[in-house]
């Protein structure tokens, strides 16, 4: 009988006292599983990224002598295969060490920065899952040759853009999408509670 007082007690307790909350106001008991859902997808999109530019650029290498061209849309798009030593679009050629050491700090600060991203909007998740891969899209090919391999020819007969690649993309459409977001969307909200009911 006193047992079965002292449980009843002890559920009454329970029940009546608040859930514990993290500091951004949601369940500690959820708070770790959304975030891990939220940087896997993060993770998920780098790596397709990673793949899909290590892939391209394995089939341009192998079906494809160096600057040898084929076009896609008549003249303006062509595939065309390049090496560049420099950054994205063939900016600032010949500094293969320091591409190397930005690219690995920029990959390092995002891994490192997860569960602050993690707190973020879906979007912006998934921009920086676009840096993140295409990073280490391009720094693999860094270490591997020393210099990025570039496929993608976009221009008007001799009035062609930098020839780049997918990594090249993914980076570019990263940072204009958290730009974006950062400058137009901006304002004090992290997806706290009420958007976390509407979001996993």
């Amino acid at each position: 009988m006193g047992t079965s007082i002292t449980t009843r007690s002890r559920s009454a307790e329970n029940a009546a006292s608040p859930p514990s909350v993290d500091e951004g106001g949601g369940l500690i008991t959820d708070a770790a599983g959304r975030q891990t859902r939220r940087t896997s997808v993060m993770f998920l999109i780098a790596a397709v990224i990673v793949m899909l530019d290590q892939v391209i650029k394995a089939i341009v290498v192998y079906s494809m002598r160096m600057g040898a061209s084929i076009d896609i849309l008549g003249s303006v798009v062509r595939l065309t295969r390049t090496q560049n030593s420099g950054a994205a679009f063939g900016l600032f050629k010949d500094g293969r060490i320091a591409f190397i050491i930005v690219s690995a700090a920029a990959s390092i600060a995002i891994i490192l920065f997860r569960r602050e991203i993690a707190r973020m909007r879906q979007w912006e998740r998934a921009s920086f899952g676009l840096i993140l891969g295409g990073a280490i899209g391009n720094l693999i090919d860094r270490i591997r040759v020393g210099s990025v391999v570039d496929f993608l020819d976009i221009g008007i007969d001799s009035l062609r853009w930098p020839a780049f690649n997918a990594a090249d993309s993914a980076i570019t459409i990263g940072v204009t999408i958290l730009a974006f977001h950062l400058i137009f969307l901006a304002h004090p909200q992290s997806e706290s509670a009420p958007e976390d009911n509407r979001e996993s």
